[in-house]
């Protein structure tokens, strides 16, 4: 018998916002007349808000009542012409899943069993409504699609699809959040008269709450889970699925969907491993090299960080007051929150259904809350849910005891404690827990006694039976729950790329946006658009995240901030040039990334400013690591010389109305070992300059040249020296055709040696001719740069100008077209060969000498057949005797081989004899296929004659006189 509980224990936090009835029962205070519901008594689901759609705007459920009829016609002819298409498919969808010639019958008819089960419950029913005349009436037997009434037992129906990504409980639950478009309860405060079957819900894409937690539990029962649906209250935020009022972890987000991408590199001067492979080390270690391995007597102190303490106070005096208005905003929203809940005349009645997982099967440890409309997973005292009436799986049902006046704290969800929870079928086992969630739990065992059982006056059978309706043995105390009635539950991996409803869903939470786009749903081929807002109010866009998907131009991500006018896009490999990222702010390129090694010229890295353009390069066999080109206008060039922002600068430094200031070019370090030591290179003080020995020409290791061209200059720096803490470096000036100086005064160098080397003069000439043709190389690389810069942002405007998608091979489905295409180009290409064949007249070269070829009598149609069947004969003898005469041919000149091995045998090497062997294998395999080739033609050879003679017999021309003469 049922447990005497006061019928007030069982009702959620809220229930006093009603007045009582003359009964007891609590009345709800007009909510139909409520400003919160709209006219058909049902709650309004908030703009922000999660729903499905054939494009994104269509998934945002609008706010405001439906329009009035009035109304109607300033509405958007073509938006309302695409929601009656939306809905008419709908509709067509619905009437096919009704067609009952596509179902089993358990779908619209009960079995036996069936029938008894549900006279059984209602049993239940009665003495429950006898004992606890002021609670909810329980959510035990529901109409199902066909409007026959049905067990909620027996709709669940434990289904594993063979999808390895609906293995895990996560994974399920986003796929049934994605998948299916959530419906609010109309109205909230009233259980469902339907429950559909899962297939019906997993076919439509829709359904309310009830029906997402069975297809949810459906689901992870089929892989291993001890899964229940919840039938209780939730928050007015739960039930609407509202997130507009709480932020969510943007991070967690970004990484979930993929959209984990580095921070936007847009400074100019941004280092990396640049300036760690160009900077000039003070020692090189080697074990050759004394100053290495031998501490100095001297240390040179490194420098102190020169930071300013009262910038950095003054710093953190900003990050505080930062926190602190955060701090502000969210304990405000917070405020707003829960007057928006107090406001809620329905607190505590919205009726909504959820999922409960408990532990102990799939290495669960504790059990947990997963509300099927978002995928989110809840703790079993979070405050948004309210009260509890009843769980239901594929087993059993359990009604709930214990009283929810604060929520779910201290609830416990032992189901095999018959204090606190009551089932209805005795006999299939109750799952247990060593202790509840809350930790109030008592710990009961993991089977009930059946002492304090369900409605045991009700006529039932003892063993499981099948659907066939046999009545079991009628004086058994027990009844089992009969099978699910549902077929189980198929998805196409198909159907599982496309999640979305109707292709696309919208997830809006305070702080940001997240739209989701099946494949190929879009025609730019974005899969997913994160949207984060800048302000609580959601009215200022602060970043947005686009993702892509089988973009032909490789477009993987693209990243928008509209305060600073940036567009960074990111490709996948394949692309030409080999681009990888592409920075673009206020409508010019700042800055490309190409995909390391993939380049012939190393170029990984490219940042363009008003007045300078960085290229860095590795892996090169000059070693060359950095190239610069700064610039000026050719106008008003003296008024801008500093600004690095100026966009119109550098339109004009692309367009090619630049005029060239410098150059530069780092360089690596050479390879191999340390130069020689300093003291190696000592010249005799005695010896004068023109006497220097040749070896010791300057032959340094170079780390930059920079080409002044404006100034006429050329300065090269070296590399740091063994032991030298600043580098050596040399300028030279170009000469002019009329400068008459000294060619020694055009130079200037700096030595960190103690004894430099003197260079000849000659030796300077050819330094500088050298530097001179490299800065002309240096020029044309960078025209053969800016030349492929406009070839790329030419090619990406062709690109978003005519956006094409890519098919995979692999995809079965949509390459059914291209499959179908290949077939009809086949038909036409044999077609049009059989036409050719027919178009071929083999009896035009016989008919050459007859006067009428229309008319023949019978002598010339004899003529005519013997001349064609005689030319056949010819032409088959002729072809035996060519393949005879090859194959003789081959037979011979591999006895010749043979006799000349059998003669050299013993003075050939056996390179030699390899060859030979080689060449008989090759000789044997061309006589077997002329054997096999002579043998084919002699047996098809009479056929091909006979098949002649019916041809001419046959033909119009021939026929009549041919029958006659026959």
């Amino acid at each position: 018998m049922l447990s005497d509980v006061n019928a007030a224990d069982a009702q959620p936090v809220g229930i006093d916002a009603g007045l009582p009835g003359a009964d007891g029962t609590v009345l709800l205070c007009d909510p139909l007349a409520s400003s919160t519901t709209d006219a058909n008594g049902a709650d309004p689901v908030p703009a922000a808000t999660v729903g499905g759609g054939d494009d994104a705007d269509d998934a945002v459920l609008s706010a405001t009542p439906p329009l009035l009829a009035d109304d109607a016609n300033d509405a958007d002819r073509h938006e309302q012409a695409h929601l009656d298409a939306v809905q008419q498919r709908r509709e067509l969808k619905r009437r096919d899943l009704l067609d009952k010639s596509k179902l089993p019958v358990s779908y619209w008819s009960n079995s036996a069993k069936e029938d008894r089960a549900l006279h059984y419950v209602d049993n239940f029913r009665r003495q429950y409504q006898t004992l606890f005349p002021h609670r909810k009436d329980l959510f035990l037997t529901p109409e199902n699609e066909f409007g026959v009434k049905k067990c909620v037992c027996t709709t669940i129906r434990p289904s594993q699809l063979g999808l390895k990504d609906l293995y895990g409980y996560r994974s399920c639950a986003r796929f049934v959040a994605d998948y299916v478009a959530y419906e609010p309860l109309d109205p909230p405060f009233e259980l469902p008269t339907k429950l559909a079957s899962p297939t019906h819900t997993l076919a439509m894409q829709s359904g309310n709450a009830f029906d997402m937690s069975v297809l949810l539990c459906s689901l992870l029962r089929g892989v291993g889970f001890e899964a229940l649906v919840v039938s209780g209250y939730a928050a007015r935020q739960i039930t609407l699925m509202d997130e507009t009022h709480v932020d969510t972890d943007i991070q967690r987000l970004m990484k979930e969907w993929e959209f984990d991408v580095p921070a936007p590199a847009t400074d100019p001067d941004h280092d990396d491993a640049v300036a760690a492979a160009t900077a000039a080390p003070a020692t090189r270690p080697d074990e050759s090299t004394p100053s290495a391995t031998v501490e100095g007597k001297y240390k040179v102190k490194s420098k102190q960080p020169l930071n300013s303490k009262f910038l950095a106070a003054m710093e953190a005096k900003k990050e505080d007051e930062a926190k602190k208005l955060e701090q502000a905003k969210r304990e405000q929203m917070q405020t707003q929150l829960e007057a928006n809940d107090h406001d809620d005349e329905m607190a505590g009645l919205r009726i909504h259904a959820w999922v409960l997982v408990l532990p102990g099967k799939r290495d669960i440890a504790e059990a947990f809350f997963i509300e099927a409309s978002t995928g989110k997973i809840y703790s079993l005292d979070d405050p948004k849910y309210l009260g509890v009436e009843c769980v239901f799986s594929s087993t059993n049902y359990w009604v709930n005891m214990q009283k929810c006046s604060n929520g779910l704290m201290g609830i416990s969800f032992d189901l095999a404690d018959t204090t606190k929870w009551e089932f209805v079928f005795l006999q299939n086992p109750q799952p247990s827990l060593a202790a509840s969630a809350s930790g109030t739990g008592t710990g009961g065992s993991s089977t009930n006694s059946g002492t304090s059982g369900a409605a045991g006056s009700a006529p039932a059978g003892a063993e499981e039976e099948e659907d066939d309706g046999d009545a079991g043995d009628g004086d058994s105390e027990l009844f089992d729950l009969p099978p699910s009635w549902v077929a189980k539950l198929d998805l196409s991996p198909a159907q599982f790329d496309s999640r979305c409803p109707s292709g696309s869903k919208v997830m809006t939470w305070r702080n940001v946006k997240l739209e989701i786009f099946a494949a190929y749903h879009r025609p730019d081929g974005m899969v997913a658009r994160l949207t984060i807002f800048s302000d609580p109010a959601r009215g200022v866009t602060g970043e947005l995240h686009e993702k892509f998907a089988n973009r032909k131009d490789k477009l993987a991500k693209r990243v928008r901030i509209p305060s600073r006018s940036l567009l960074h896009e990111f490709f996948e490999r394949g692309r030409a040039h080999a681009l990888q990222e592409h920075v673009m702010e206020n409508g010019h390129t700042v800055r490309m990334r190409f995909f390391r090694g993939a380049r012939a010229d190393g170029l990984y890295d490219r940042q363009e400013s008003a007045r300078k353009i960085i290229g860095r390069f590795e892996d090169r066999e000059d070693r060359l690591v950095y190239r610069s080109v700064t610039h000026e206008l050719a106008v008003d060039a003296d008024d801008d010389m500093g600004a690095p922002g100026d966009d119109a600068a550098a339109a004009d430094a692309r367009s090619g109305a630049v005029t060239i200031v410098k150059m530069t070019e780092k360089y690596a370090r050479r390879p191999g070992p340390p130069e020689r030591d300093p003291t190696e290179d000592v010249v005799d003080p005695f010896m004068p300059p023109a006497m220097t020995p040749p070896g010791l020409a300057e032959d340094r290791d170079i780390y930059k040249r920079s080409f002044l061209v404006r100034d006429e200059k050329i300065r090269v720096v070296y590399h740091t020296d063994p032991g030298c803490l600043i580098p050596a470096w040399r300028e030279f000036r170009k000469p002019s055709t009329e400068q008459k100086t000294s060619f020694m005064d055009l130079t200037t160098a700096f030595e960190t040696r103690l004894t430099p080397t003197v260079l000849k003069k000659q030796h300077l000439y050819a330094k500088l001719c050298e530097l001179l043709k490299a800065e002309q190389t240096c020029l044309h690389a960078v025209k053969a740069s800016d030349r492929e810069i406009k070839e790329i942002l030419m090619a990406r405007q062709t690109e978003e100008r005519s956006i094409q998608l890519v098919v995979s091979l692999f995809d079965t489905i949509r390459n059914k077209t291209d499959v179908a295409s290949e077939l009809e180009k086949e038909n036409q290409k044999q077609a049009e060969e059989a036409s050719k064949e027919a178009s071929v007249d083999y009896l035009s070269p016989f008919l050459l000498n007859v006067g009428n070829p229309s008319a023949l009598t019978r002598d010339e149609a004899l003529t005519v057949r013997d001349a064609c069947l005689k030319a056949m004969k010819e032409r088959l003898v002729e072809k035996a005797a060519i393949i005879q005469r090859r194959y003789e041919e081959e037979t011979a000149a591999y006895q010749r081989r043979q006799q000349q091995y059998s003669k050299n045998a013993e003075g050939m090497t056996p390179q030699e004899t390899e060859e030979y062997v080689q060449s008989c294998s090759e000789s044997l395999f061309r006589i077997h296929v002329l054997e096999k080739r002579l043998a084919k033609h002699k047996e098809a050879a009479p056929e091909q004659y006979l098949a002649l003679d019916r041809k001419l017999r046959t033909d119009p021309r021939l026929a009549r006189c041919l029958g006659a003469a026959s």
